[in-house]
């Protein structure tokens, strides 16, 4: 039989000095008996795997039920449930991506929730209290999404690595870790309209593949104000407050626009 068809319990009366050992590594990663991730959750063997990372590491996991590329860069997500990188519910239904799917606009091509088998197996992971890494353990990686978190690794501040032999989840899985590796320097963006120059308060458009700026009056006379977003899934344009667009391009400008870390240094 395999371990995985031994339930838990088994494997805890069957193995009193692992258990112990775990037990008390546990509260080192931020683990309680009910918050152990999917697959540590029913293995006690993965749990020991998990732990030797995590401590290995000075990691805890990260006491967060929704998840997204913002959390890890620092930027505060537009949507609060982080299930998108959506301003004011208009994205939801379009591109449920955690904050990857918009990374195409960068020429990074990660798809989306809906789309991508990459974004399986999701844990986040802090250090020091901050942000620090985002793992996935999907089983297998394709050649594009591969490429594409390659590029993301080349963002200043943040790091990639991937391991074809897995991780502590096993199960012939591979083993993604998007890692915050040093500074992320955001950007400071003023709203101000590509088309009159207005820096007027109220609603805004931004097109999220070339940042160009609309405010209401010229949204309007454009003509970009009918059908929301949701009933044309192929429109750039997003629309929301002042505010909120800010926040949206703090991330955008950082994850699509920054240089890469070889650019930044010559």
């Amino acid at each position: 039989m395999k371990i995985r068809d031994i339930p838990i319990n088994r494997q805890l009366r069957e193995n009193p000095e692992l258990r112990a050992s775990v037990d008390a590594r546990a509260a080192s990663a931020g683990i309680t008996n009910e918050t152990w991730p999917y697959g540590a959750n029913n293995n006690l063997f993965t749990r020991d795997r998990l732990l030797d990372w995590a401590i290995g590491h000075d990691l805890r996991l990260a006491r967060k039920r929704d998840w997204c590329l913002h959390w890890l860069v620092g930027v505060r997500c537009p949507d609060t449930a982080c299930k998108s990188v959506y301003l004011r519910d208009q994205l939801t239904a379009i591109s449920p991506d955690h904050g990857f799917g918009d990374l195409s606009a960068a020429g990074i091509e990660l798809g989306n929730t809906a789309t991508s088998d990459w974004l399986d197996h999701v844990t986040l992971w802090t250090r020091g209290g901050s942000p620090a890494a985002i793992v996935a353990q999907p089983y297998g990686l394709c050649d594009e999404y591969r490429e594409g978190l390659l590029k993301l690794g080349t963002k200043p501040g943040l790091r990639v690595e991937i391991d074809d032999a897995g991780g502590w989840y096993g199960m012939g899985t591979t083993w993604v870790a998007i890692w915050r590796d040093g500074e992320v320097r955001l950007p400071s963006p003023s709203l101000v309209c590509d088309s009159c120059g207005a820096v007027r308060s109220g609603s805004w458009w931004v097109n999220r593949e070339t940042h160009v700026l609309r405010c209401l009056k010229c949204a309007i006379a454009e003509g970009l104000t009918g059908p929301r977003p949701r009933d044309r899934e192929n429109s750039p344009w997003l629309e929301a407050r002042r505010r909120e667009v800010t926040r949206w391009l703090r991330g955008a400008q950082f994850l699509f626009d920054a240089p890469a870390k070889d650019q930044e240094d010559l």
